[in-house]
C-alpha cells in the first residue's frame, strides 16, 4: 500500500491565510469624510428632536397640571359664600368669584378692562354719601394696607348703570383684605373678601329694639327689681354662688346703689355678712325648689331700714338648669 504524507506547516499556513482573507472581505470599507460628517449631523438632529419631544411632553404635562390646578382653585373660590375679588400688580381687577358676581351685579363672564367700580356704590353704614374712590377697600389693600372687619353699605347698580341714583338693593358687608406679596416683599396685587351681613344686622337691630322696649318697661315700673345670676357648680358657697346682673331705676332710687356699681358683685360684696348669708339662703331655696319663693326682709340702705315683701322667680335655661333669678320687692 502506498502512503502519502502531508506537510503540517503547509496546511496550517494555508488555513490561517484563508481566515485572514475572509476577515478582510467581511470588514466594511471606511466612509468618505463628507458622508461620515453628514451621518453625524443626522445623528445629532435625531437626538435634538428626541430631546425636544421629551421637553414638549413635559411642558404638556405641566400645562395639564396647571389647568387642573386652576380649575380646582376656581371651583374652590366659586363655592365660597364670601365675595372674593383680586387685582393684579397694576391694580386691575383680574379675579372674582360667583358670590362677588352676584353681590355686585358684575358680568357673569369677566371682560377685559372691566371698570368694576361702575357696578356698585359703597357707603359708610347708615349714610348716603358715596365712599371716595381712594377709600375703596381693594385699592387700599393694593396700596399695602391690611383691612380687618370694615363694615360698609354696598348698593349695586342695575346693569352697571351709574347715571342717577343706584337702583339695586342695599346690603351691609364686612370687608377684610390684604396685599398679595411675594417672598421679596414686592406687591403682586391685592385680595379682599366681602361677607354679606345684612340679615345679621337686621336681626341685631330687631333684638336691640326689643331689648330697649323691655328695658323701658323694666325701668318704668315702680316696683324694685333686680336680677341675679346663679353660678354653676358653686351653689353651696354662700358668697360666690350668686352674682348680681343689674337693678332697675326704682331700686336705684330706694337704695342709692347704681346698676353699674353692683354688676357682677356677690351679696357679700354689698350687704353685711349676716344679711348676705340670709339672702343667699333664700336664693338657694328658690334654686332647690325650682319654684318662686316669697318672704319678708328688712334691709338697711341710706341710713334707713326698709321692710320689703320679696319674691324670687327662677329662670330656667334650655338645658333645664336654673341660671338666673328675678327678684322684685314691694
Amino acid at each position: 500500500m502506498t502512503q502519502f504524507s502531508v506537510d503540517s506547516r503547509f496546511s496550517a499556513d494555508s488555513g490561517a491565510k484563508a481566515v485572514d482573507d475572509a476577515t478582510t472581505i467581511d470588514q466594511p470599507s471606511p466612509l468618505p469624510p463628507a458622508v461620515e460628517a453628514e451621518l453625524q449631523s443626522l445623528r445629532q438632529e435625531v437626538q435634538r428632536l428626541r430631546q425636544a419631544q421629551q421637553a414638549q411632553s413635559r411642558t404638556q404635562q405641566a400645562t395639564a397640571i396647571a389647568m387642573e390646578r386652576d380649575k380646582f382653585i376656581r371651583a374652590l373660590l366659586n363655592n365660597l359664600s364670601e365675595a372674593i375679588l383680586a387685582c393684579n400688580d397694576q391694580g386691575e381687577l383680574t379675579v372674582y368669584n360667583t358670590a362677588a358676581q352676584q353681590l355686585l351685579n358684575l358680568p357673569a363672564t369677566q371682560v377685559p378692562d372691566l371698570d368694576w367700580t361702575a357696578y356698585y356704590t359703597l357707603h359708610l353704614p347708615g349714610t348716603f354719601t358715596p365712599l371716595p374712590a381712594s377709600e375703596n377697600p381693594l385699592q387700599r389693600a393694593y396700596r399695602g394696607e391690611s383691612i380687618q372687619d370694615w363694615e360698609l353699605d354696598l348698593q349695586p347698580h342695575q346693569d352697571g348703570d351709574v347715571s342717577g341714583l343706584p337702583l339695586g338693593q342695599r346690603y351691609t358687608v364686612l370687608v377684610n383684605g390684604d396685599p398679595i406679596v411675594n417672598d421679596h416683599g414686592d406687591i403682586l396685587g391685592a385680595v379682599i373678601a366681602l361677607r354679606n351681613i345684612t340679615s345679621f344686622r337686621k336681626t341685631t337691630a330687631l333684638l336691640q329694639e326689643q331689648e330697649a322696649f323691655l328695658r323701658s318697661i323694666y325701668n318704668g315700673l315702680k316696683a324694685s327689681i333686680f336680677v341675679i345670676d346663679v353660678v354653676a357648680g358653686n351653689i353651696q358657697n354662700e358668697t360666690e354662688a350668686f352674682r348680681y346682673v343689674g337693678i332697675n331705676t326704682a331700686h336705684e332710687q330706694l337704695t342709692g346703689l347704681t346698676d353699674h356699681s353692683i354688676r357682677g358683685k356677690t351679696p357679700a360684696d354689698i350687704l353685711p355678712p349676716d344679711l348676705a348669708a340670709a339672702v343667699s339662703a333664700h336664693y338657694r331655696d328658690c334654686v332647690a325648689t325650682h319654684a318662686p319663693v316669697t318672704y319678708e326682709e328688712a334691709v338697711p340702705f341710706q341710713g334707713q331700714e326698709h321692710w320689703w315683701l320679696t319674691t324670687l322667680t327662677p329662670l330656667v335655661s334650655d338645658q333645664g338648669r336654673i341660671h338666673r333669678l328675678d327678684r322684685h320687692q314691694l
